[in-house]
């Protein structure tokens, strides 16, 4: 069994903060509720695994990372390549508009051009919205 050694105060205080953060995402929040029931709850790998639906040596390269370079090495990397074209604008604005036309994305996207000078493409937006919700149909 791998167990991380017991966090300093200073560690534990920046590790509530992150997790009240709302701009975390999903996957940076797996490795460190991993790390946290590591540590506070002495949860092993094997469990941890099955509760967080992740495998186990994936687990063991989180642990690496913290114990190598702390809390900060559990962060997503920059990634390389362009931002989409839709990820610069509000979201809810986006939804709300596909929420009152479900059925017709080219009016989504007329309607996006006209009232808030967003340039896209139904096919970019089938995709946003796919890889946002999984509601868009292939």
């Amino acid at each position: 069994m791998r167990y991380l050694s017991a966090f300093e105060p200073s560690v534990e205080y920046e590790l509530m903060s992150i997790f009240r953060r709302t701009d975390l995402l999903d996957r940076e929040r797996l490795r460190f509720t991993a790390v946290y029931l590591n540590v506070k709850h002495r949860v092993s790998i094997p469990a941890l695994s099955q509760q967080l639906s992740v495998n186990s040596m994936t687990i063991h390269g989180w642990f690496n990372l913290y114990e190598s370079a702390g809390l900060q090495a559990l962060f997503d990397e920059p990634r390389i390549g362009r931002v989409g074209s839709l990820e610069a604008y509000d979201e809810s604005l986006i939804l709300a508009l596909v929420a009152s036309h479900p059925q017709n994305l080219a009016q989504v996207v007329a309607l996006l051009r006209e009232q808030h000078q967003i340039e896209t493409k139904p096919d970019i937006l089938r995709r946003y919205l796919k890889k946002r919700l999984d509601l868009a149909k292939d």
